[in-house]
């Protein structure tokens, strides 16, 4: 489990922000649901990513729900929305630090247009909120 959320935070880009995750200045709880296809998202990460300036608000995907509380929330003011969620396809692949070590090869089922080119567009406000999320594998 602990490789799995280590690519997602790697996929997210969230290793550059590990040293803030004790700051909880500014910070608002936020929660809500994620749907894929109307069905709940099973595992995965969410990250508030903040447009102009603030802090990055990131937490997990679990049974459909997410909820971050003032020590991993955002700050208050406009945020594009990532969420991803990688899965195991059941094939390995070598370890990028040890060739000779297979790994579980694991795949995002989650289009780019809610995580890499987010089309997820929200404003936090200053008592944070409840945000639903429902994605959709197809195009628009």
């Amino acid at each position: 489990m602990f490789a799995r959320l280590t690519m997602i935070a790697v996929l997210l880009g969230l290793v550059p922000i590990v040293g803030c995750s004790g700051n909880s200045e500014g910070r608002v709880a936020v929660s809500g649901k994620v749907t894929l296809d109307g069905q709940p998202l099973e595992q995965g990460v969410v990250r508030f990513n903040p447009v102009g300036g603030g802090l990055v608000g990131e937490g997990e995907i679990n049974g459909g729900s997410y909820s971050l509380g003032t020590s991993n929330g955002p700050t208050p003011g406009p945020k594009e929305v990532s969420i991803v969620s990688l899965v195991d396809t059941g094939k390995t692949q070598p370890d990028e630090f040890d060739p000779m070590k297979k790994v579980p090869l694991l795949e995002q089922i989650i289009p780019p247009r809610y995580n890499q080119a987010t089309e997820l567009k929200i404003d936090v406000g200053t008592s944070g909120g409840t945000f639903d999320f429902d994605l959709k594998k197809d195009a628009k």
